[in-house]
């Protein structure tokens, strides 16, 4: 005797998912990750540049105090009142940042991504400014 439509019972090694519901995930999750990779490395960038910035302003801010009370620039951080042996924070390995008489500058380290942030002092005030790439010497 034949019994048409019984439903099929399936033992527990056959139940998951077949090859192609799989490959599909795989795909889905590989388009997925092509999209976000490049905004988090983005975000990444803009977060070295933000702290360069800070940093400038910052030290700038530090630039127009010395400017009120002597009436000049300081030419070093030294002069400004750090130690002898201070070093700027380097946003994490990722900036040199340098100060002279009416410049402060943040230099990337990665010069392809990186942003130049300067800090051009007159008159006891400051003007920011960002370029893409190297600093220019």
């Amino acid at each position: 005797m034949l019994v048409a439509n019984k439903p099929r019972q399936h033992s527990l090694l056959q139940k998951g998912f077949t090859l192609v519901e799989l490959m599909i995930v795989v795909v889905i999750v590989g388009i997925l990750s092509a999209i976000a990779l490049p905004n988090f490395l983005n975000q990444q960038n803009k977060a070295k540049a933000a702290c360069a910035k800070t940093q400038v302003s910052g030290f700038a801010k530090e630039q127009q105090v010395h400017f009120a009370e002597k009436s000049t620039f300081a030419e070093s951080f030294q002069a400004l009142g750090y130690a002898n042996d201070f070093t700027p924070s380097d946003c994490s390995g990722n900036y040199t940042i340098k100060l002279d008489n009416t410049k402060i500058q943040a230099d990337p380290k990665d010069t392809n991504n990186g942003l130049c942030v300067t800090a051009t002092l007159e008159n006891g005030s400051y003007l920011m400014g960002e370029t893409k790439g190297a600093c220019p010497q």
